[in-house]
């Protein structure tokens, strides 16, 4: 391990095909790695099967990489002397199922390099990339990669394609900075120099133009010209290069510039036809891009003790806006200092686990043992006897944990204490919940990651990225899909196979739902092949994609006739047995703007009703039910108050709204969707207020417990019931408020059924009658399905613009917007896309463009389908046109009859429609 001012720790972030993989092999091939010939072919760092057959990253890898670079020395002889760098590189993927890579790989770096396309200019994920370093506090470095396709596919000249480049760093500009400030510090100016790209701050073109650095650092980037009679623009240069080799081959010209720049090329590489082999080597001599690149990490990316203190306080304490912060105790002065010293405490941070055969671990590998003897004959140490003696050769999978070490040394064999995700640190270490977040680990490996190598090492000092061994079994996407092995004897290896699994990928969760299946969740389906082949290594049987839906309801200018007669519309009047229990529910949809107030703050509504739950008997866990009734399926948003000030601003929010009746809130519900249940009782009786529960104390008044008070639980069960799982298809419900205006009991007759011990009967038949209360209501109006949708951006050329618009259309998608980049012929087209029509749209779309376009999809929440699922033609203009049949597709009813029929539930569905025009094959 190198000294640690001597160490970088950088990754490459950028949108898909954007050439990450491809710049890391032009640094490995700099490292002797590769062959420089390979360098962009190997791809290197894709080591998985699928990886190369794709052409895509889809994993992170790791690489050390050492560098040697000259640097002013005063005190040398020369003036200058040589000095090493160890160089920590993390290849990320572009493409937007796998930006949990980018995330997690992210947090483990000090800098980035910024890969964007000098054609397709900033792109979806190279926003977020951006977004994704200003949030971890990254130093970045804009890289404008694919230089050439200015030449040979734009024949810009060298002006044009210099006005091309001062746009598209002025749209890096734009987008690096930051989302949210302080908001005391919102309106104060600062200098925000340090996020803007500028080439001005280093470059290495003065010693092969002849010129002073202080003149050219001056005069290199704005609108300044340079005397064609003695220097010469570069961007002309390049230009001249390209010409001559590629464009208007002209091997004088050609081999007059290689005599110039005094660059050593071989005669018959000069007289090669393989033109782009010959630029190649030119521009690798001239200007080598893997020493800009390293000169400019090395001055750029500042070491891991300069580094942490600005990071480990954003990591630590994530709404912290200053720059940095004094350290409170021992281990955050280790840390923010990077100590490494022998009473250093040992912190590091595990990003991810992932899965390597074990065969090919370092000391599983097969080392022939060789010696000379006498006569300089290499004789073979490991005899047939000790290879028959030897143990069978190691097979399974095992897992590494990919982290960073911030402060201490460790080494193997060191007990470590190990802190899971779902630690809750506002509890303590020794609090019930947190018993099973906390464990010990003794770390059995330390391993130097190389792409697809491990090395093995036996101490790892802080700064630097390593491989852990010994964290096995210690570690939200949109789309559920449920396993079952085709072998019923294969559970066991199918449970455990799922396990391993979403503790290798991040992006991987499972569970077992109500009705047994066992369920994944995953961005893509490249899971399933690493269950199938690595993981249970058996035969699985997945269903059909699990698609999100949500249920509400609105008014309709044609409904049907209230269910309660004389009452408002979506009254419900119901009892539970014997009538001892009588109660009237009325459903209203929620008002818009209560809706997104609701959606916005979820995630403190959540912190809210855990304050009330705390109460409850501890080591009560409800986090699977929760995950099940919400499945990851939702867009977490920035909430828009604080968990303080939250009833006061619901209360003005129902103001505006000219809504005070929902003031009241008894409780909100399901875990995400975006209903409420309010008291609206009259009379002198105490309402039942979420806010009351808060502020007097769950506990307080327990000995003075009425009946009434259990009864109401048990319609609050009732209501959660009703809005988890709807009347449509036993979705979510969301949009929907239940205002309970009467609770009446029958306190005698439930004393005698108290005595019989048969209150079970009246509490379970209250749940179940509220439950279709609620039901009931929301159809009294006019019901609708919610979509989930993926923002979808394709960016395409003009020839095949109309093939994309056709396969949006199809899978009943819109276009939102289109815009063509200036000075080139692509557009970037964005549209909408129901999630339920999704599958093989990417494949669809390569297949009707021959490849010229793909989408990227990302999940940007739910939107209405205003169609009645219930719909029939009733009109005598509807029976004309349609007839008794409704030819027309109800896309509505179809969306719900497959849910309906993938849960068991009852379908409206004839199996034969004309039975009199069937006959048989005979006839």
């Amino acid at each position: 391990m190198a000294e640690p001012n001597d160490v970088r720790i950088i990754t490459t972030l950028g949108h898909v095909d954007h050439g990450k993989t491809t710049l890391m092999d032009a640094l490995l091939a700099a490292n002797n790695i590769i062959s420089s010939r390979m360098a962009g072919k190997l791809r290197y760092l894709d080591s998985r099967e699928d990886e190369q057959e794709r052409g895509i990253t889809m994993e992170s890898s790791a690489v050390s990489l050492k560098f040697t670079v000259m640097e002013k020395n005063p005190s040398s002889p020369e003036g200058r002397s040589a000095r090493s760098y160890l160089v920590n590189m993390i290849d990320t993927p572009g493409h937007v199922d796998f930006s949990s890579e980018v995330s997690t790989a992210s947090r483990l770096c000090d800098g980035a390099l910024i890969l964007v396309d000098v054609v397709e200019g900033v792109c979806t994920q190279t926003i977020a990339v951006l977004r994704q370093a200003w949030q971890d506090r990254l130093k970045p470095i804009l890289v404008i990669n694919k230089f050439d396709r200015l030449i040979t596919e734009l024949k810009l000249a060298p002006v044009e394609a210099y006005h091309h480049l001062s746009r598209l760093i002025e749209q890096n500009k734009l987008r690096t900075r930051p989302d949210a400030v302080n908001e005391t510090d919102e309106f104060q100016e600062k200098d925000d120099e340090d996020i803007y790209f500028a080439p001005e701050k280093g470059n290495l073109y003065a010693t092969k133009l002849g010129m002073k650095e202080a003149n050219l650092r001056r005069v290199l980037w704005g609108d300044f010209y340079l005397d064609p009679k003695t220097k010469r623009f570069v961007l002309e240069n390049i230009w001249a290069v390209y010409d001559s080799v590629s464009l208007n081959p002209n091997p004088e010209k050609t081999a007059k510039i290689v005599s110039t720049l005094n660059l050593k090329i071989l005669p018959r590489d000069l007289k090669s036809k393989d033109t782009q082999h010959l630029i190649s080597l030119i521009f690798s001599q001239w200007l080598s891009l893997s020493t800009s690149i390293i000169q400019a990490v090395i001055d750029v990316v500042p070491p891991p003790a300069v580094a942490q203190k600005t990071r480990i306080p954003k990591i630590i304490y994530p709404d912290l806006y200053e720059a940095t912060l004094e350290p409170k105790n021992r281990l955050e002065t280790d840390l923010y200092a990077s100590k490494s010293g022998p009473g250093a405490l040992i912190c590091g941070y595990v990003s991810k686990m992932f899965s390597v055969p074990v065969k090919d671990l370092p000391e599983n590998k097969k080392k022939g043992l060789k010696t000379l003897g006498p006569a300089g004959v290499e004789n073979d140490l490991t005899n047939a006897a000790s290879r028959q003696a030897s143990p069978s050769p190691a097979v399974g999978e095992v897992l590494l944990g990919f982290a960073r070490l911030y402060s201490g040394s460790l080494q193997v064999g060191s007990t470590v204490h190990v802190v899971l995700p779902k630690f809750d640190t506002s509890l303590g270490p020794k609090h019930p919940r947190n018993a099973k977040f906390l464990s010990q680990a003794t770390v059995q490996g330390l391993y130097t990651m190389m792409g697809r190598e491990l090395v093995a090492t036996t101490e790892v000092k802080a700064g630097n990225i390593c491989a852990i061994r010994g964290l096995e079994g210690v570690s939200r996407p949109i789309v559920r899909v449920a396993l079952e092995p085709a072998k019923p004897s294969d559970m066991p290896k199918l449970i455990m196979g799922m396990k391993l699994l979403s503790q290798a990928d991040p992006c991987v969760e499972m569970f077992q739902q109500k009705t047994g299946e066992y369920v994944i969740l995953t961005a893509g389906r490249i899971a399933l092949g690493d269950l199938t082949e690595r993981f249970a290594k058996i035969e699985i049987q997945p269903s059909k994609p699990i698609v999100p839906f949500r249920e509400t309801a609105v008014k309709a200018p044609d409904m049907s006739a209230t269910k309660t007669q004389n009452a408002p519309r979506g009254t419900i009047h119901g009892h539970s047995s014997n009538n001892l229990v009588r109660f009237s529910i009325r459903a209203v949809p929620l008002p818009s703007a209560l809706l997104e107030f609701i959606l916005d703050n979820a995630s403190v509504i959540r912190r809210l009703e855990k304050r009330v739950e705390d109460d409850s008997p501890e080591g009560e866990d409800d986090e699977s039910e929760a995950q099940e009734d919400n499945g990851g399926d939702d867009i977490e948003r920035k909430p828009t108050v604080k968990i303080e000030t939250f009833w006061e601003a619901w209360e003005e929010v129902c103001t505006k709204a000219n809504a005070s009746e929902w003031k009241d809130v008894w409780c909100f519900g399901p875990t995400m969707g975006g209903c409420v249940l309010v008291d609206a009782r009259k009379g002198e009786i105490a309402k039942t207020s979420l806010k009351q529960k808060l502020t007097a104390g769950s506990r307080d008044g327990e000995s003075g417990k009425t009946l009434l008070k259990d009864l109401e639980k048990n319609v609050e069960t009732g209501f959660q019931l009703a809005v988890s799982q709807g009347p449509l298809c036993a979705e979510p419900v969301q949009g929907l408020g239940y205002f309970v205006e009467r609770i009446e009991v029958d306190e005698e007759h439930i004393a005698v059924e108290i005595e019989q011990n048969r209150l079970s009967q009246i509490t379970g038949s209250l749940i179940s009658g509220v439950r279709d209360a609620c039901r009931n209501g929301l159809l009294d109006w006019s019901p609708r399905l919610m979509l989930a949708m993926y923002s979808c951006d394709i960016q395409c050329s003009t020839e095949v613009l109309g093939k994309v618009y056709g396969v949006v259309a199809k899978r009943r998608g819109r276009i939102v917007a289109e815009e063509m980049k200036e000075g080139t012929s692509f557009f970037t087209v964005s549209a909408l896309l129901p999630v339920v029509e999704s599958f093989g749209f990417a494949d669809d779309i390569r297949k009707r463009t021959s490849g010229a376009a793909s989408p990227q999809l990302i999940f940007s929440g739910y939107e209405l389908l205003d169609q009645d699922p219930f719909w029939v033609p009733t009109t005598e203009e509807e029976l004309e046109d349609l007839g008794e049949k409704a030819d027309r597709a109800n896309m509505a009813k179809a969306y719900m009859d497959a849910v309906r029929e993938r849960k068991g539930m009852f379908v409206d569905k004839k199996i034969v429609e004309f039975a009199e025009k069937q006959r048989t094959l005979k006839r």
